[in-house]
């Protein structure tokens, strides 16, 4: 993160509200403690707000854990913490939401609007699936979706690297997507879509969707049946190797 450029948008009077993703999205990283300790420390000297999106919070791998923004900035600071289990269960297209908010004046405020705008409760069908998400039987069921979700990024990874080295994989320390970098295929980003999407069949999300600095990358959902991501990558070796982008022509793994 780039905290130099943070505290001159937080300098803008106008700037009043900064939008934190842990883990990011796209890029799967989980923020360290040291990191919500600097936002905290600017977004309290230029009195900004800080939403803290955490809807990834449950899914993290190898030894990472989302730390809350809340409890890193503390019981009074100007903060609003989401969490839901949209992502975890994977049902995002319901009503579902947990707003934690630690300072009492910002919570009257957040209460005063979310009246006026209708919204909060959830339905009885949604309520019971968020008890039973938040129960024993819910802790076992995201144990092994982690696990499997793990088993797919390791396949993800180690395709790349013994077959197509030029394209790199960012680590995946929270979140169900990959963050893939194609630039050593030295495509401009039009020609890199046309290759995925015409020759590989693979419809991945443009990193230019995310800012300039995706230029060359795609988001991978890698939360998927591995037979179906095994099938999506043989057809990308295929690609690969008809335009030389792979070590070799033929690959039987995913045959």
């Amino acid at each position: 993160m780039d905290f130099d450029d943070l505290e001159r948008c937080m300098k803008v009077d106008k700037n009043r509200l900064f939008v934190l993703c842990n883990p990011h999205n796209p890029i799967a990283k989980v923020w360290r403690p040291s990191d919500l300790e600097i936002i905290s420390s600017l977004a309290q000297g230029y009195n900004v707000l800080v939403f803290s999106d955490e809807i990834f919070g449950e899914i993290t791998f190898n030894d990472n854990s989302t730390i809350p923004y809340a409890k890193v900035a503390g019981n009074e600071s100007h903060s609003i913490v989401a969490t839901s289990l949209g992502k975890v269960f994977n049902f995002t297209g319901v009503n579902n939401a947990n707003m934690i908010i630690p300072d009492s004046e910002t919570r009257d405020k957040f209460r005063v609007q979310r009246d006026a705008d209708h919204y909060g409760s959830i339905d009885p069908l949604i309520h019971a699936a968020v008890c039973a998400g938040y129960g024993p039987k819910g802790s076992d069921w995201v144990r092994e979706m982690k696990k499997y979700v793990a088993e797919n990024i390791n396949m993800i990874r180690d395709f790349f690297r013994s077959n197509i080295p030029d394209v790199r994989v960012s680590e995946v320390e929270g979140s169900f997507v990959i963050w893939i970098d194609w630039r050593g295929l030295r495509l401009d980003d039009d020609e890199l879509q046309s290759f995925l999407l015409n020759e590989a069949y693979l419809d991945l999300d443009r990193g230019i969707n995310y800012g300039i600095g995706g230029k060359g990358f795609t988001r991978m959902n890698v939360a998927a049946p591995r037979g179906k991501i095994e099938e999506s990558l043989g057809y990308l070796f295929d690609a690969a190797a008809r335009r030389g982008y792979a070590l070799s022509e033929t690959y039987n793994r995913w045959r």
